[in-house]
């Protein structure tokens, strides 16, 4: 059966190249606004020529096919050819002339794409092949089953999509050329709600004491959605058009809360979730609010706002997403470092403490030890344990966490702790007998007595406590929207009026117009304060001087979040270049693929995101911030998003076994010296265009490979 698909196959090619009918040209923003139906797209190293000549895949649905991609990396940029399809019963598809696009590390051509717009039948579980007109240059590896590198993708034949943009779905009872407006009058002594999910596909409930007076409330879904366009993204269904009033814009004393219900048409899946939003017109474009995941798996988006606008549900294309997830992580690593920072300035003498009593008397290496712990991508877990109020976990988290610093910084050839090892204090306490462990393979049971050590001497309550008061001057103040919205209206990054703000200098008034998320600040800044000194919040709010003070200095550190944010504005947007390209990276690697690589399917994008970029920091601190490239063929970029997969898949308490996986790729090798850098501030500010390998002696029994070098051997 394979033999008669290659031959239809190659014979429909040659004769194609002789007789070539042009492909039919459909309109469409992007190959990433459809959803993949079969890929076998992998991270791993690539080779050419597979031995199969076609690559077959089944559907278990009808299906459109709207594009085929395959993967030429090793070709010598040539031209792209034409790509075909068969199935077993003879049917023959094609062949289409192939577009290039420039592939990682510029490789002209990479990438063949053609759009067939052909419908696929799932009779009988017909296995189909697709094949390339020349296989010399088609990579593939052994995660791919031997087989050439195919992406398709497309929709289910009955979903009733184009491959133009998809027609909105009537979301109201109203005819096709007609607005919809409702009117209501709203209490401020009464809770409201507008609209019926079932049978307008949308509602918008609102709070008793929204409103300073009693108000109407207008709510218009327009017969069509043009003035709504936007290059990035589709509208799902109807928008929504709120208003209150006389129409000006206004911000809320309460939070209200808007549903709207996905087209019939739209599925939701683990694989697409991440592609569907709400979002909020601000005159010039759509500002996007990522759904809760439990939400979207019920076919609705839900949220919460304190500003009335113009609202949709959209799907988002592939560069969009990365246009989004790259400004969010801007800002947000931005934070991450200093609201990290905030966190051991307030306990850094504990650990300082532990580390002494161990016998790592030595400031720099404290220092260095410090610095991994804070790197750790699960730093953020401390955080929550305290937030939580579990001395507990935060205590052995503390532990974890400074056990493989020891162990990252030991098996990076770190001079200190390798001449640590057996000698005075540090045998004495366990760290010695410990590092030796690590020395000779046996990681857990290193790990374990660190964390013992470590734990033993360390002033659990005091760090508890200073991560408390650290929490409470807004470590996660990025997270919410309508911060976010409070500060771009006061570094006048939008016009008036836009999220409901009215522009002003003024400090304090812009203050009023937070409202509830300020309130919100305001309140756990009390719980915090009461939790650690074992007083009841109403205790805080009898005191009316102490709860005016906290309200006072929640103001003044918000103020000064805005004022430190917007001296760095330049810094994080320059930043975006970079980011780009490893979200880009994350992306086409598989990270940001849900059920993969440790990828929790209830997890929302931006801590996947977050975790992703924390551990490739840790990475490239045991290289000295340069990916090592062991050999020809490979590249620095897909070395560390291999190693990124590693990480995460093992999880903390698997630490050991990254470390040797680190060995068995010949990232670390025994017998030479290596790096002591975090990965921070390196004087190569590209990880992936790597270095060379510079031999630096025999003190350490570990060497770090800092990059392109030839592996080497014991």
């Amino acid at each position: 059966m394979k033999k008669w698909i290659l031959l239809v196959l190659t014979c429909i090619l040659v004769l194609g190249q002789i007789i070539f009918i042009p492909p039919e040209i459909y309109a469409k923003d992007s190959i990433y606004d459809y959803d993949i139906i079969y890929s076998n797209f992998n991270i791993y190293k690539v080779y050419s020529g597979p031995s199969s000549k076609y690559t077959g895949f089944t559907i278990k649905k009808d299906i459109v096919i709207t594009s085929i991609t395959t993967y030429h990396y090793i070709n010598e940029e040539k031209t792209p050819g034409q790509i075909a399809l068969a199935d077993e019963k003879g049917n023959v598809y094609g062949p289409w002339k192939a577009v290039g696009r420039t592939g990682q590390n510029g490789v002209k051509n990479a990438y063949w794409d053609v759009f067939p717009n052909i419908t696929l039948k799932a009779s009988d579980n017909t296995v189909y092949g697709v094949t390339v007109s020349d296989t010399s240059g088609w990579s593939y590896n052994s995660q791919s089953g031997g087989q050439g590198f195919i992406e398709i993708r497309g929709y289910e034949a009955n979903s009733e999509k184009t491959v133009l943009t998809p027609t909105p779905t009537q979301t109201t009872p109203s005819t096709k050329n007609q607005s919809i407006t409702l009117n209501q009058n709203i209490d401020i002594g009464k809770a409201n709600v507008i609209g019926d999910l079932s049978k307008t596909q949308w509602s918008v409930a609102i709070p008793a004491n929204t409103f300073a007076k009693n108000t109407q409330v207008k709510v218009n879904i327009p017969n069509n959605n043009s003035k709504y366009k936007s290059e990035g993204s589709h509208v799902l269904g109807s928008v929504v058009e709120i208003t209150s009033g006389d129409g000006k814009p206004v911000r809320l004393k309460q939070p209200v809360t808007i549903t709207m219900k996905l087209p019939a048409d739209v599925k939701i899946t683990d694989a697409n979730m991440d592609d569907y939003v709400a979002a909020y017109w601000t005159g010039k474009g759509w500002d996007y609010i990522f759904p809760q995941i439990a939400d979207l798996r019920k076919g609705i988006v839900k949220f919460s706002t304190s500003h009335f606008s113009t609202y949709g549900a959209l799907k988002l294309t592939e560069q969009e997403k990365v246009k989004l997830y790259v400004q969010k992580m801007a800002v947000q690593q931005w934070a991450d470092k200093n609201n990290r920072t905030l966190v051991m300035e307030n306990i850094q003498d504990t650990f300082k403490i532990a580390f002494e009593k161990m016998g790592l008397s030595d400031a720099t290496a404290q220092g260095e030890l410090i610095r991994a712990v804070i790197s750790e991508n699960d730093f953020a877990s401390l955080i929550v344990s305290a937030e939580r109020g579990d001395v507990v976990s935060y205590t052995a988290k503390c532990g974890e966490m400074a056990a493989n610093a020891l162990i990252m910084k030991y098996k990076g050839g770190d001079k200190y702790l390798t001449n640590l090892a057996g000698k005075g204090a540090a045998a004495a306490t366990g760290v010695g007998k410990a590092l030796i462990k690590v020395y000779d393979g046996n990681y857990k049971g290193g790990a374990e007595e660190l964390s013992l050590a470590f734990v033993n001497y360390f002033p659990a309550g005091r760090a508890f406590t200073a991560t408390k008061e650290a929490i409470s001057k807004g470590i996660n103040t990025w997270r919410d929207s309508e911060i976010e919205y409070a500060y771009k209206s006061y570094n006048k990054m939008v016009g008036n009026g836009v999220y409901g703000f009215v522009s002003t200098d003024d400090w304090n008034t812009l203050l009023q117009q937070i409202g509830p998320a300020l309130m919100r600040m305001q309140l756990e800044a009390k719980q915090a304060y009461a939790a650690q000194r074992g007083i009841s919040i109403n205790d805080v709010y009898k005191d009316k001087t102490l709860s005016a003070k906290i309200d006072q200095e929640v103001s003044a550190n918000l103020k000064k979040t805005f004022d430190k944010r917007k001296a760095n504005e330049v810094n994080i947007k320059n930043r975006e270049a970079e980011y780009t390209k490893i979200v880009q990276g994350f992306m086409r690697d598989g990270l940001l693929t849900r059920m993969s690589f440790g990828f929790a399917v209830d997890m929302d994008i931006e801590t996947r995101l977050r975790t992703l970029f924390a551990v490739r920091q840790n990475i490239l601190g045991i290289f000295d911030g340069k990916m090592p490239v062991l050999s020809i063929g490979e590249n620095a970029e897909q070395n560390l998003n291999q190693a990124i997969a590693e990480w995460i898949r093992l999880g903390p308490k698997q630490r050991d076994k990254f470390y040797d996986w680190l060995e068995q790729k010949g990232y670390l090798i025994k017998g030479q010296s290596g790096s002591n850098n975090n990965g921070e501030d390196s004087n190569n500010p590209d990880p992936f265009k790597g270095g060379s390998v510079i031999p630096q002696g025999a003190d350490s029994p570990f060497n770090v490979i800092p990059g392109n070098g030839t592996k080497k051997s014991n």
